[in-house]
């Protein structure tokens, strides 16, 4: 009846579905209240999940829903499909977070032990270094000076210096 009263042009938009459910409702369940209007919103309050609310004006139509279409077998099973497609998705998306949070915070850690161990290896290599250099240079030092071409070679660099310096 809720039907033929709405099809004039055998066409079902969403306006006419949702008149026809709120006919079957008012058949159905004529106590409760069909009215869909949305409640009324609150300042500084978010209202990012109202859409899965079910509000008190809407319960005869809720009904109806579930009565008529979600207990069907298929409807079921694929609601409950989606659901859990839903909450997959979901799960996937905050072990994605943790993972990456726990890998920018492992990264950190990883580099403060590095720069902390490499300073303190260049700390290393620079006293050494002042400790051997003395001794490495004083037997490179006395190596030259026993060397015959090396005092040759001081002498003439020496005395081309002097030349061309006046």
């Amino acid at each position: 009846m809720a039907f033929v009263q709405h099809n004039q042009d055998r066409k079902l938009d969403l306006a006419r579905f949702h008149s026809i459910l709120k006919d079957i409702a008012s058949m159905q369940y004529p106590a409760l209240p069909i009215d869909v209007s949305p409640p009324p919103r609150i300042s500084g309050v978010s209202y990012q999940c109202t859409h899965t609310l079910i509000h008190p004006p809407q319960i005869a139509l809720h009904k109806v829903v579930w009565a008529s279409l979600v207990m069907l077998p298929d409807v079921n099973s694929m609601m409950w499909k989606e659901a859990k497609d839903m909450a997959i998705s979901l799960e996937t998306k905050c072990v994605c977070a943790q993972i990456k949070i726990l890998a920018i915070i492992r990264k950190q850690q990883q580099n403060e032990r590095y720069v902390t161990t490499r300073n303190a290896v260049v700390i290393m290599e620079k006293y050494v270094r002042k400790i051997l250099a003395p001794i490495l240079f004083t037997g490179l030092a006395k190596a030259n000076n026993d060397d015959i071409g090396f005092k040759l070679q001081t002498q003439c660099s020496i005395q081309i210096h002097i030349i061309y310096s006046f």
